[in-house]
């Protein structure tokens, strides 16, 4: 789906994702993935997530494997926030399973 404005299509595929801080990788969470591009996601998660810091996503089925950083962390009620996540670096088991040969 190509929203107005955007430049990448967007898919609204939910799926569950562990999110983890790259400063303190036991500061985790389990979150949904509300809205994603090739070049970010959109999380519903239970806490809010520092602007700027650096995290790695992995999904909990499946092998996507990413590092990002947020870019917008939003409100939306006692322990219900959207974070917006650029992918800095994707990781994938089929992508090293393919480096070495």
């Amino acid at each position: 789906m190509l929203l107005e404005g955007r430049k990448h299509s967007r898919s609204t595929e939910r799926f569950l994702v562990q999110v983890s801080s790259v400063q303190d990788p036991l500061l985790t969470e389990l979150a949904s993935v509300e809205d994603q591009s090739p070049y970010g996601v959109r999380l519903a998660t239970q806490r809010s997530w520092e602007l700027g810091s650096h995290v790695d996503v992995k999904s909990v089925a499946g092998d996507l494997k990413a590092r990002a950083r947020v870019v917008y962390c939003i409100i939306l009620g006692p322990k219900t926030f959207f974070v917006g996540l650029n992918i800095l670096s994707h990781h994938s088991e089929q992508a090293k399973t393919a480096a070495k040969g």
